[in-house]
């Protein structure tokens, strides 16, 4: 039951290790969100979480991949749903997706929508582009 869940989490290790030394100078400059927001908790406990979400929050093995994904959330909380936290715990793989690809998006100077001031829509919102926007879809087979 572990071994698979290690693999998951170094999979994910060096996705956001890769993604996070391949950041722009762009990115160092934009504006942080305060300390009192995030520390609400991107991985809080929530009852029932995915499985993967639980092995990220809880064991210690996985504790740099947590503070990588934090790093990306940093980027990533404007243009996210209000509820994405719970999301995340709840739909991991989908969520991270999501996050990694907005967080690649702005990374190379694309122009992302804010999530505020937008509750419809897509997931992500690319401005005075000839591709207006994206809807995350996930397959499940079985």
């Amino acid at each position: 039951m572990f071994l698979p869940n290690i693999f998951l989490c170094l999979n994910y290790l060096l996705t956001v290790i890769r993604y996070l030394t391949s950041v722009s100078k762009r990115l160092a400059k934009m504006k942080k969100p305060s300390k009192s927001f995030l520390n609400r908790g991107l991985f809080s406990n929530v009852t029932n979480p995915c499985d993967l979400y639980r092995v990220i929050r809880d064991e210690g093995r996985c504790s740099k991949l947590k503070s990588g994904i934090e790093e990306l959330w940093e980027i990533y909380y404007p243009y996210a749903d209000g509820d994405f936290p719970k999301q995340l715990s709840q739909d991991f793989h989908a969520r991270y997706w999501e996050m990694y690809l907005t967080c690649t998006l702005v990374g190379n100077s694309f122009n992302v929508v804010p999530k505020q001031g937008r509750s419809e829509g897509p997931d992500i919102k690319i401005e005075h582009a000839s591709l207006i926007g994206l809807l995350i879809v996930r397959f499940v087979i079985g």
